[in-house]
């Protein structure tokens, strides 16, 4: 069992949660497509990677391997895949050639908040010349700092190069309401608040992809815009960093972390290195207001860049080092949690059968992973109560049933580490369970099929009253009516 890590006091900021990827929450608790629709996390996140975007978040399981996800789409905003699935891993592509950087001149923390656009003496080439002396980055719009500074900046912290994008400024206010949970989320009796998120700061809202940077600026100060494109930049960089692609290719629980986390980590490097913040606190700073502030969805989403920024941070000492991490990145959402080593508490086997019905057809079973448990539990238990029933997962694996044509009804099983977690877990179901279903038209059942596995039916009261689940810790088998 790991040891307990509090999280009641994780202030993620909502704006730069925004400010990096697709939409400020992601998916919530559904399994919609990623960029297209709010989901639970089933499908991957596009190539667009929109941070503060309340709308087309990303899956907050992580994009598919070869996606560059958004905040998990935090929605953005993102563990071992489910025991029962083989996956071949593709062979590495070739490792990309990086050009060392020169060392950056620190800039004395204390100095306040750029209000100008910053300087660069480096004369541009046509094309980027090596790290730190790109060619001149096009603007369209208007922008209180020098998009071209930054992005140098940004590839010297960093230490990596790459073609220059073109930054479209955008004037529009943000808003942090993602809509209603997806179908999984609506079974598991998720609610549509988004929690007082605008209390950690001015919304901010940004996407990278396809060549083209896009920010929107409205309200926000110099510094914040800065920091804005930082967080968009390291997402154009971060696919020429060694290792890159063992982070597309984690599984569903770490994805849009790697990805969120990495950039969220890189801004708030840059942020300490050129004494710069978002209202007063630094983009880690923020991610955790904003995780500790917002409720379902969004609480699912900013999970996966607090959380993984956090674990670069507590990983690293340079943001010039982020191959360590990606070259191998966790394996779980638990490892991400209590800042664990890849090899530490692996993932408990576990394989889980399904019986089809004529009625009921599974769809993709997935591991959801210790942050979609915690964001769960939260959004009807004390925080103190969250972290004594979330940790100790060992491994789980939900299933969603469609009923004519709707997902409708889940099955999700969860080994912990020994069956006092077990009890822990299955407590704080059964007093989650009468709030979420007075919530909304939902049913919430659980069968303990061992002393360290409960599995939980959710749903349709007629599938969760008739549902059946038995076998052992490692192999259970689940049947609707």
């Amino acid at each position: 069992m790991v040891p307990r890590r509090p999280t009641a006091a994780v202030a993620v900021a909502l704006l730069l949660v925004l400010a990096g990827c697709s939409g400020l929450v992601g998916s919530d608790a559904t399994d919609a497509p990623p960029a297209t629709t709010a989901s639970d996390g089933a499908t991957p996140p596009s190539d667009t990677h929109t941070d503060a975007t309340p709308t087309n978040a990303p899956d907050p399981a992580g994009p598919e391997p070869g996606t560059r996800a958004t905040a998990p789409t935090p929605t953005g905003t993102p563990p071992p895949a489910p025991p029962t699935v083989t996956r071949t891993e593709p062979p590495a592509p070739p490792t990309p050639t990086r050009t060392p950087s020169p060392a950056p001149t620190a800039t004395p923390t204390s100095v306040p908040p750029t209000t100008t656009p910053p300087t660069d003496t480096a004369t541009p080439g046509p094309e980027a010349d090596g790290v730190g002396e790109s060619a001149r980055v096009p603007v369209e719009g208007a922008l209180p700092v020098n998009a071209t500074s930054v992005y140098r900046r940004t590839e010297r912290l960093m230490g990596v190069s790459d073609e220059v994008p073109t930054v479209q400024v955008e004037n529009r206010t943000v808003d942090p309401s993602l809509g209603g949970p997806g179908p999984v989320g609506r079974a598991l009796g998720f609610g549509e608040a988004t929690g007082p998120v605008t209390e950690c700061g001015t919304l901010g809202s940004g996407s990278a992809g396809g060549g083209t940077v896009q920010v929107s600026t409205t309200n926000l100060t110099a510094a914040s815009v800065e920091l804005l494109l930082v967080h968009e930049y390291a997402h154009v960089l971060q696919d020429d960093v060694r290792g890159y692609e063992n982070a597309t290719r984690s599984l569903d629980a770490t994805r849009g972390a790697m990805l969120e986390g990495s950039a969220v980590y890189v801004a708030d490097a840059y942020a300490r290195r050129y004494g710069l913040t978002w209202e007063g606190k630094t983009p880690l700073e923020l991610r955790e207001c904003f995780y500790d502030r917002a409720e379902n969805r969004v609480k699912l989403l900013t999970g996966q860049y607090y959380f993984g920024g956090d674990y670069f941070a507590g990983r690293l000492d340079s943001a010039a080092n982020l191959e360590a991490v990606f070259e191998t990145p966790p394996e779980t959402a638990e490892q991400l949690v209590h800042g664990l080593a890849p090899s530490a508490e692996p993932a408990a086997p576990l394989s889980v059968s399904v019986t089809e019905s004529p009625d009921w057809l599974a769809d993709r079973s997935r591991q959801r992973g210790e942050i979609f448990v915690r964001t769960w539990l939260s959004t009807a238990l004390s925080d103190e109560r969250v972290d004594a029933a979330a940790t100790g997962w060992g491994n789980d694996t939900l299933v969603p049933f469609g009923h004519e044509g709707d997902t409708a009804a889940v099955a999700w099983t969860l080994r912990w580490d020994s069956a006092t977690d077990a009890d822990e877990f299955a407590s704080a179901v059964a007093d989650l369970a009468p709030t979420l279903e007075s919530r909304r038209d939902t049913a919430i059942r659980q069968v303990r099929v061992a002393p360290d596995t409960v599995v939980v039916f959710a749903g349709a009261a007629s599938f969760v009253a008739n549902a059946t689940a038995s076998g052992t810790s490692g192999n259970v088998t689940v049947a609707p009516p």
